[in-house]
Formats: C-alpha cells, sequence, structure tokens
C-alpha cells in the first residue's frame, strides 16, 4: 500500500500470480537459449527488476509496478530453468536426486527467509530501508552470480 496509491490484498494476490504464469512462460521461451546465457539474463533480470522497485518506493507508479512484475517473471523463469539444467549437468547419477532435492529445498527456504527479513525490519525500521536493504543485497548478489554463472565451465559446454 506504500509503493503505489492502490489498496488491498488483490495487488499482491495477483503480482504473485502473474509472476508465476508469466514465469512458465519465461521458461517455455527460453527453454532453447544456451544455459550460460538463461542463467545470466535470468539473474541480470532479476537485479533490473529490484532497482524498479526501489525507484517506485518513491514513485509509486502503477507502470514501473507492472513492468517490475514482467521483469520478474522473465528472471524466475529464466533462473529456475537453469538453475534445474544446472543441476542436470553437474550431478552425477549416483547422486541426482539428493542434489535436485537439495536444490529445491535451499531456493524454498532462500526465498523464505529474506521476506521474513524484510517484514521484521519494515516492522522495527520502516518499509524504505527494508526494500533498500533487500533489493541492494539481490543486486549485489544477483550481478556476482550472473558473472559465475555465464563463466562457469559446466554451463559453456553444449549438452
Amino acid at each position: 500500500e506504500q509503493m503505489i496509491d492502490w489498496k488491498g490484498p488483490f495487488i499482491s494476490g495477483i503480482s504473485i500470480a502473474v509472476i508465476l504464469f508469466l514465469s512458465s512462460g519465461a521458461q517455455l521461451v527460453t527453454r532453447r537459449l544456451p544455459l550460460h546465457w538463461c542463467g545470466t539474463f535470468g539473474l541480470l533480470a532479476l537485479a533490473l527488476c529490484c532497482g524498479l522497485l526501489l525507484l517506485n518506493l518513491d514513485q509509486k507508479s502503477p507502470w514501473i509496478l507492472a513492468t517490475g512484475l514482467l521483469i520478474t517473471a522473465f528472471g524466475h523463469g529464466m533462473t529456475l530453468l537453469s538453475g534445474i539444467n544446472m543441476v542436470g549437468r553437474i550431478a552425477q547419477p549416483h547422486n541426482h536426486a539428493g542434489l535436485l532435492s537439495t536444490y529445491l529445498v535451499l531456493g524454498y527456504i532462500g526465498s523464505m527467509l529474506p521476506v521474513l527479513g524484510v517484514g521484521w525490519i519494515a516492522d522495527h525500521w520502516g518499509l524504505h530501508l527494508a526494500v533498500s536493504i533487500f533489493c541492494y543485497g539481490v543486486i549485489a548478489l544477483a550481478v556476482l552470480t550472473a558473472m559465475m554463472f555465464f563463466r562457469h565451465p559446466h554451463m559453456q559446454k553444449v549438452s
């Protein structure tokens, strides 16, 4: 409610629904993209959407929010597709199931803990600071990880 002038749970609910729906579409569209490009573009898209979220803290624009949602959806889809393919390339037959399960569990925990942290910071020091810390952290991690992903030898090889 503090980020755009619209109120109510409908906005957050529809935002998540749009992200997840378009994320699946992004996976279909980008499935033939070389893995190192797909992962790199996906991570950079997540960094960009966090930059737009920071901008929207001040602008309170539904258009910036909508653009950010589209970029988030593509970033989410591309990184999810790339991450699962990365596990497939790195895992050996004897540990494939365990490595994939570990990847998914850590992914879910890694997506929940920061949200809980942002909520706690927002309750104690305000939404602007909480979202700013989160976004700057994601931007830094996404850009660094994009560079590492692109250069990783297992991501470069043709499958």
